[in-house]
Formats: C-alpha cells, sequence, structure tokens
C-alpha cells in the first residue's frame, strides 16, 4: 500500500511542478491527445485538464475553471497528498531516529 501512495505522489508532485519548470508548449507538445476528442470528437472529464493546470500554475484560476471545471480541486488534491505524504515520511524518519 505504501509503494502505491508513494508511486502516485511522486507522479502527482511531478504533474503540478512541471509547468513551473518547463516551457508551456513543450508541455502541450509532448502530451497526450484525448482519445474521446480525437476518435469521438466528445469532450472527456479530463479534457483541458494540462492547459488547466498550467493555468494554475500561472495564477489564472479563472481561466483554469473555464477549461476545466475540476481542474481546481484536482490539482489542490494532488498537492494537498503530496503534503500528506511528504509529512508521514518525516514524521516517520523522525520517529525511527528517535527509536535507535
Amino acid at each position: 500500500m505504501f509503494i502505491a501512495w508513494a508511486a502516485i505522489s511522486v507522479v502527482t508532485a511531478l504533474i503540478t511542478i512541471s509547468p513551473f519548470f518547463m516551457d508551456r508548449q513543450n508541455i502541450l507538445k509532448n502530451s497526450p491527445t484525448c482519445i474521446s476528442k480525437k476518435q469521438f470528437n466528445v469532450d472527456c472529464s479530463l479534457c483541458g485538464m494540462t492547459r488547466a493546470f498550467i493555468e494554475i500554475s500561472s495564477g489564472n484560476f479563472s481561466n483554469a475553471h473555464d477549461l476545466n471545471k475540476g481542474s481546481l480541486y484536482v490539482y489542490f488534491s494532488f498537492v494537498l497528498n503530496f503534503i500528506l505524504f511528504a509529512s508521514f515520511n518525516i514524521y516517520n524518519t523522525r520517529k525511527i531516529k528517535q527509536n535507535i
């Protein structure tokens, strides 16, 4: 269970911090195209999420909300998950060091 949480935390952390360090066009160019949009021309629940995350990273919360209504919730859930994961690991590391 811990390994799954660690993997999810690392991946979601990379997703949330990449817009701060990578060029917007590079992110969009390397992001996958939605199969639902590509084959059926229908938006799925994640359509616009990449562009919304880029907008959130720039502080444009209303643009992010316009691109995908759930983007703010998902983004901050990713951030909260990473904070909890890091806190859990710091707590356990300190606890182990105290027992040695």
